[in-house]
């Protein structure tokens, strides 16, 4: 029986495209400023490119879609140290994250949801449900994110990234989730749009249920996902086989 479910953030509650894209252009030429590196629109398009964005879609394996603000800082470092700029030691992840906070906490950010939110989480917590998120993102953009979308209040655990906490896919988030509310492993549903999402599922010995409102599309995610949903707001409609396959998935690890 699912008793909690640990939901992604970008892709799967807010629209990705509309404030991760527009962040990250603006966010670029600011790096590059502090790295000592002149804009261009080339260059920009360049790494744009380098982190999975393209002018006609977000690769859902590419590292905007899914890594650190510490792992894509040095995604961008490799890919202006290859093209012969010499980068300044400051340009790092905190760097990065402070710049992304900048923009993702600014009034003309567009944080919107993919779905109506409020009565699924409404269900989940009638349902008795404990609901937690795992993020690449800080904790404070995070909150910022909940309370825009008006979900905030159901969540009882927050799992965010930093330098020293491990990202998805790694299981630290999901350990420290079980461990804080009682729960087997067996009895959590990881909710995500991305392959990264559903491999962290299988790390941990999770259910995985992809979504299809992110970057990924089908093919990304159908060979590696337990449950395929248009969005968050299906998780009500398959409940009920969500929640037999659960109790099957304890059975088989109790043979």
């Amino acid at each position: 029986m699912i008793k909690g479910i640990l939901f992604d953030k970008d892709g799967t509650l807010l629209k990705f495209d509309v404030l991760w894209v527009e962040a990250t252009r603006q966010v670029l030429p600011r790096f590059l400023q502090a790295c000592g590196v002149e804009c261009n629109n080339f260059l920009l398009k360049s790494l744009m490119t380098v982190l999975g964005v393209t002018k006609n879609e977000i690769a859902a394996d590419g590292a905007l879609a899914w890594m650190s603000y510490w792992a894509m800082a040095e995604v961008l470092k490799e890919a202006l140290c290859r093209k012969g700029f010499s980068i300044k030691n400051q340009c790092n992840g905190s760097l990065l994250e402070s710049l992304y906070r900048e923009e993702v906490l600014a009034e003309h950010a567009r944080i919107e949801p993919v779905t109506e939110l409020v009565p699924l989480f409404q269900w989940l917590k009638n349902q008795g449900i404990i609901v937690g998120i795992a993020t690449a993102d800080t904790w404070e953009v995070t909150m910022h994110c909940l309370k825009i979308l008006g979900i905030a209040a159901y969540f009882s655990y927050i799992g965010t990234s930093s330098e020293t906490v491990k990202p998805k896919p790694c299981t630290d988030l999901f350990d420290t989730f079980c461990a804080g509310y009682d729960l087997l492993h067996a009895e959590v549903a990881i909710v995500g749009d991305t392959p990264a999402d559903m491999q962290f599922a299988r790390n941990c010995g999770a259910m995985a249920v992809g979504v299809l409102s992110g970057p990924a599309k089908k093919a990304d995610l159908e060979q590696k996902a337990d449950f395929l949903l248009k969005d968050v707001s299906e998780i009500q409609t398959y409940w009920n086989c969500m929640n037999s396959f659960s109790e099957k998935s304890e059975w088989d690890k109790e043979k």
